[in-house]
C-alpha cells in the first residue's frame, strides 16, 4: 500500500509541475539555512566538550556597582584560589591564570612571535586533563620551567622528543630570560574557550609573599567534587569568603550578608559585589570585562536561530497555502476514491505520503544546497564552525526527524479537512465558502510577507546603524596612524628611536602611550581636593601619555593646555575629559584644582574634549589623562599618500636598533573596524536572509496567482467578452495582492520596532527608526510583490477568450 501511495505522490508531483516545484524549491532553501545554522549553533555550544570533567569545573567572576562603577569582571585576587581550597569543602581543587597575549621567544637566534601564551599554576594541564609529554616529574616545576604546544615543538625542534630539555629564550621586558621546556602538550583543539601555545609558571609573575586581596589580575578556575551543593550555595560561600577576609569591596559588608539565603544575598544593595561561578561548558557564550577567553555574542547567535526559523516558518506557510490549492484541484478524484469504498483514514494516509514525499524531497535539495554554499557562507560571514562528522551526522538526522515530525503536525489539518469533505461536494467540485472575508490561502500569504518584510526592515535598520557608527564623529582622526609596541629597548633607546622617527618627512606625529585607543584603559579611583570623602570620589580611566599624544590624534582642548615634553613638572599634572570634568562636585573652574591618586597630588592643568576611546559600543566614560615615564606603545601619524616611505623608515630604523622581534604594526582604523565585525556578520547574514526570504515568498505567490488564474479562465474570459480592458482584467488581479502585501507591511512595521530597538540598546550610541526605512521596505515589499504577479496577469489578460470557452 505504501509503495502505491508512494507511486501516486510521484505522479502528482510531475501532473502540478509548477506548484511541486515551487513547493519544492522554497522548502529546499529553507532546509539549507536550517541546516546551515544548526550546525553554527551545535559547533557554538560544543566548546569546552572535549574536557573530561568539564561538568565540575567552573570560572569565578566579580558582578555588582562599586562607586557607582559597574563591575562585571572575571579578574580576580591570586588569594582567592588559596582560600578557596581552604575554606570551601565542596573545592576539591583550583587554578589560576594570567594572560599575555602574544610572547616573543628565541630559538637559534631566530626571534618569533607567538600567540596564546599565558601565565598558569603548575597543575593547568592536569586540571584540564590535556594529555603532555614530560621530562621532569612536574609539567612546570619551577619559575624557569615552560610548557609548549606539540605545534610549536614541531615548529622549532621538529619533534616532541628534541623540544623536551631544550633552551628557548623568552622576553621579558626589554630583555630575554633563558627557559627550559619541562613538557609540551596536546594542542588544544578550536573548539577551546582558551587558546595557548605557551604556559610559564605564574610564581614568576606573582610573588605569594607579597599578594593581596586588593590586587586584581588573575584568572580564577575551581573544580569541585561529584557530589556538590547546588551552585547558588557555592556563590555563597565565595561571597562570604572574600568579605570575611577583605571589606576592600565595601566596608563592613560582612556583618551584612544574610549567611543563609543567597538569593537574599544577590538582592541586596548592601553588598556590592557579589562573586558566582560560571560552568566551564557556558564561558564560550559569556560576556565580561578583562575576560581572555574565545568567546561569541548569544545575541547573534540566537537571532541567527530566530531568522532561520522565521524564514522555516515562511516556507512552511508556502507549503500549506500551495498544498490547499493543489488539494482543490483534486476535488473529483477523492469523490471517486470514495466513491469506490476509500475510508478516510486511507485518504488522510495517500495525501499525508505525498506531504512527506515533497519534504524528503526538499530535505534532500536543502542538503545539497547546505554542502553547495557552506564554504562559501562560512568564509562571506567570516565564521568559524567546528563539527566532526559524526556530530555533522547527528545534527542531519535529529534535523531530518525534526521536519518530518513538523510537516506532519502542519499538514494534519488540511489533510483530514478535505477528507472529511461531502461525496456529492467532492464530485461537483465544489468546496464549503469561507466564512471570512479574507480567505484561509489570503492569510496564509499575509503571513508570509510579513515575516518577509520583517527581515527586511531589520536588515535595513541593521544597515543604517552600521553606517551611522562607520560616520559618526569620534573627536579624532583615526586615518593614517600606524601603532606598534617598542618596550625591547630601554627608556633612553626608546626616547631616541621616537625621535630619529619624528625626523622622516614621511611621518607627521608620533606619540608615547600605554593603551592605544580601541584598548580599554584601566580603571582607578582618585578623590578631588585632597579630601578623601565619598562625595568627592570619582572611578574613572587611567591613561599615560606623552606630550605629543593630543597633535598625534588630533584631540582639542577646551580648557587649560596639554602636556609639554620641556616641562618636568607637567608629570604632577592631570587632564579629565569632559565627562570626568562634569564630576568636579565644587562650584569652582575646575582648573588649577587638584586630584589624588594612590596617595600622590596631581593638578589639574586641561580638559579635553569627549572623544570614544573605545568602540562605540560604549559610552564615554571619565578619563584622568597622566604624563607617563615608562610606557612603551607607539602611534605614528603618517603623511598623506605616503604609507611606504613611511613603513621604510620605520623598517630602517628597526634594524639599525637592532631589534631581534619581527617588526609588527596595526592600522588604527583597521582595528577600529574589528570592533564592528560582529555586527557586520549581522549585516551580512540578514541581507542574504532577507533575499531568500522574499525569494521564497515570491515563489509561493507566482504559484498561487498561477492556480488562481488557472481556476478563473472562463470568469475572465466572460469579462473580457463583455467589454473588460486588458488593463482592467489586469488591475483586477493585481490590486487583490496588492492589498494583502500592504496589509502585511502595516502589521510587520510595529513589530519591528520593537523587536529592532532592544538590539539597538546594544550601543551606547544609535541611529534614529527614521520613517523612510519603514517606507523603503514597504516598497521593495510591494514592487518585488508587483514584478511577480505582473507577468502572470499580463498574460491573463492578453489571452484569447475563445481558448477558454470554446467547449462550452
Amino acid at each position: 500500500m505504501i509503495k502505491n501511495y508512494v507511486k501516486i505522490a510521484w505522479r502528482q508531483f510531475l501532473k502540478n509541475r509548477t506548484l511541486s516545484f515551487a513547493k519544492l524549491i522554497g522548502l529546499g532553501i529553507a532546509f539549507a539555512v536550517v541546516l546551515f545554522v544548526a550546525t553554527y549553533v551545535c559547533s557554538e555550544y560544543s566548546f569546552d566538550n572535549f574536557i573530561p570533567e568539564k561538568d565540575n569545573i567552573y570560572r569565578v567572576y566579580r558582578q555588582g556597582v562599586l562607586d557607582g562603577q559597574n563591575i562585571n569582571s572575571v579578574v580576580t585576587s591570586p588569594l582567592l584560589a588559596e582560600y578557596s581550597i581552604k575554606e570551601i569543602p565542596e573545592v576539591t581543587e583550583v587554578l589560576r591564570i594570567q594572560n599575555q597575549g602574544n610572547a616573543f621567544i628565541e630559538v637559534k637566534d631566530e626571534v618569533s612571535n607567538v600567540p596564546g601564551a599565558i601565565y598558569a599554576d603548575p597543575n593547568f594541564l592536569d586540571f584540564f586533563q590535556i594529555p603532555y609529554n614530560r621530562s621532569f616529574s612536574l609539567a612546570l616545576p619551577d619559575k624557569n620551567s615552560v610548557a609548549i604546544s606539540e605545534k610549536l615543538a614541531l615548529m622549532y625542534f621538529k619533534s616532541e622528543e628534541n623540544a623536551l630539555g631544550h633552551e628557548l629564550k623568552i622576553k621579558y621586558g626589554t630583555h630575554y630570560e633563558s627557559c627550559i621546556v619541562s613538557s609540551v602538550f596536546r594542542d588544544l583543539p578550536p573548539n577551546s574557550h582558551l587558546e595557548v601555545n605557551l604556559i610559564k609558571n605564574i610564581n614568576k609573575v606573582i610573588d605569594p609573599a607579597s599578594q593581596d586581596w586588593e590586587t586584581k589580575n588573575t584568572t580564577t578556575y575551581i573544580k569541585t567534587g561529584n557530589k556538590t551543593t547546588g551552585k547558588n550555595e557555592l556563590n555563597f560561600k565565595l561571597t562570604k569568603l572574600i568579605y570575611s577576609q577583605s571589606d576592600i569591596d565595601g566596608d563592613g559588608v560582612l556583618e551584612k550578608i544574610n549567611e543563609n539565603n543567597f538569593t537574599e544575598l544577590t538582592q541586596s544593595k548592601n553588598v556590592p559585589v557579589k562573586y558566582y561561578t560560571e560552568p566551564l561548558k557556558k564561558i564560550h557564550l559569556s560576556n565580561h570585562d578583562f575576560d581572555f577567553a574565545v568567546t561569541s555574542s548569544k545575541i547573534y547567535l540566537y537571532g541567527a536561530m530566530a531568522i532561520a526559523f522565521i524564514l522555516f516558518l515562511i516556507s512552511g506557510v508556502n507549503f500549506i497555502n500551495l498544498t490547499l490549492a493543489s488539494h482543490s484541484l483534486r476535488l473529483r478524484e477523492i469523490g471517486v476514491r470514495k466513491t469506490n469504498g476509500a475510508f478516510q483514514m486511507q485518504l488522510s494516509k495517500m495525501l499525508l505520503t505525498e506531504t512527506i514525499f515533497h519534504w524528503i524531497l526538499a530535505f534532500l535539495l536543502g542538503i545539497i544546497i547546505y554542502l553547495g554554499t557552506k564554504n562559501l557562507l562560512t568564509q562571506h560571514l567570516n565564521l568559524s564552525i567546528y563539527l566532526q562528522n559524526f556530530d555533522l551526522f547527528k545534527v542531519l538526522f535529529y534535523s531530518f526527524c525534526g521536519i518530518i515530525l513538523f510537516s506532519i503536525f502542519i499538514n494534519l489539518i488540511p489533510i483530514s479537512y478535505y477528507s472529511r469533505l461531502n461525496i456529492l461536494a467532492l464530485l461537483n467540485s465544489k468546496r464549503p465558502k469561507s466564512k471570512s472575508p479574507i480567505g484561509s490561502k489570503n492569510v496564509l500569504i499575509v503571513v508570509q510577507f510579513t515575516l518577509s518584510v520583517i527581515i527586511i526592515l531589520s536588515t535595513l535598520i541593521v544597515q543604517k546603524q552600521l553606517t551611522y557608527l562607520n560616520s559618526k564623529n569620534r573627536a579624532y582622526g583615526a586615518n593614517n596612524i600606524i601603532m606598534f609596541r617598542l618596550y625591547d629597548l630601554n627608556r633612553p633607546n626608546r626616547f631616541s628611536f621616537v625621535e630619529k622617527l619624528k625626523s622622516f618627512a614621511s611621518v607627521e606625529e608620533v606619540s608615547l602611550l600605554s593603551q592605544f585607543i580601541g584598548d580599554d584603559p584601566e580603571m582607578v579611583s582618585v578623590y578631588f581636593n585632597h579630601s578623601g570623602d565619598a562625595g568627592n570620589q570619582l572611578v574613572a580611566k587611567r591613561l599615560l601619555i606623552d606630550g605629543n599624544y593630543f597633535q598625534t590624534y588630533g584631540l582639542k582642548i577646551l580648557k587649560g593646555r596639554g602636556f609639554n615634553e620641556n616641562r618636568n613638572t607637567d608629570y604632577d599634572c592631570v587632564i579629565l575629559n569632559e565627562t570626568a570634568a562634569r564630576e568636579f562636585p565644587g562650584k569652582n573652574d575646575i582648573l588649577n584644582q587638584y586630584i589624588i591618586n594612590d596617595n600622590k597630588t596631581y593638578k589639574v592643568v586641561g580638559v579635553v574634549k569627549d572623544y570614544n576611546y573605545r568602540s562605540l559600543h560604549h559610552k564615554i566614560e571619565p578619563l584622568l589623562i597622566f604624563r607617563g615615564k615608562y610606557i612603551g606603545n607607539i602611534a605614528m601619524k603618517i603623511s598623506n599618500n605616503q604609507t611606504t616611505e613611511a613603513l621604510a623608515a620605520l623598517s630602517s630604523l628597526w634594524e639599525e636598533y637592532k631589534i631581534k622581534r619581527p617588526l609588527y604594526y596595526q592600522f588604527l582604523d583597521d582595528t577600529l573596524a574589528l570592533k564592528y565585525n560582529k555586527d557586520r556578520q549581522a549585516k551580512k547574514l540578514m541581507l542574504i536572509l532577507s533575499v531568500l526570504s522574499i525569494l521564497v515568498a515570491c515563489i509561493g505567490l507566482y504559484a498561487i496567482l498561477f492556480f488562481s488564474i488557472k481556476t478563473k479562465v472562463k470568469e475572465l474570459a466572460i469579462r473580457k467578452i463583455n467589454g473588460a480592458s486588458e488593463v482592467e482584467i489586469g488591475w483586477l488581479i493585481v490590486s487583490k495582492y496588492m492589498f494583502l502585501i500592504t496589509i502585511s507591511v502595516l502589521i510587520s512595521v510595529p513589530v519591528c520596532v520593537l523587536v529592532m530597538r532592544q538590539w539597538l540598546e546594544n550601543f551606547a550610541y544609535k541611529t534614529n527608526l527614521s520613517w523612510w526605512i519603514f517606507a523603503l521596505a514597504g516598497m521593495l515589499a510591494l514592487g518585488i510583490a508587483f514584478l511577480t504577479v505582473s507577468w502572470q496577469s499580463w498574460r491573463a489578460a492578453t489571452r484569447n477568450p475563445v481558448e477558454a470557452l470554446r467547449y462550452e
